[in-house]
């Protein structure tokens, strides 16, 4: 029996990921995996509020990058995130050159 085009497309395994070493880490190896259309959309829906009923925006940007870097690192061993959304002020702490770096990675992912 033929698979039907729409399951093809849902069971793709489409979410782009590398591994990358952090040198300031000890040369540790992170997996660093792109966002699904669910998670994308939940992240930049936070970035962003509606005031005056729609008449102005409010960017939040507090921890930006860091609250992406959250979601998108897995240890590449066992395929698990290796940090929770509750994480982002602790790894916020870390050096801001490779909290930069792993959220220019998964930048890179086409959108």
């Amino acid at each position: 029996m033929t698979t039907s085009l729409r399951d093809q497309i849902l069971e793709a395994d489409d979410l782009p990921e590398v591994d990358e070493a952090v040198p300031e880490w000890g040369g540790l190896v992170v997996r660093v995996r792109g966002l699904s259309g669910t998670d994308r959309d939940a992240y930049e829906a936070k970035a962003v509020a509606l005031k005056n009923q729609g008449q102005d925006v409010e960017l939040r940007l507090q921890d930006f990058r860091t609250k992406l870097v959250v979601k998108c690192l897995f240890d590449p061993e066992s395929d698990e995130r290796l940090f929770s959304d509750k994480d982002v002020a602790k790894l916020g702490r870390k050096s801001g050159a490779v909290i930069e770096r792993l959220y220019g990675s998964h930048s890179a992912f086409p959108a």
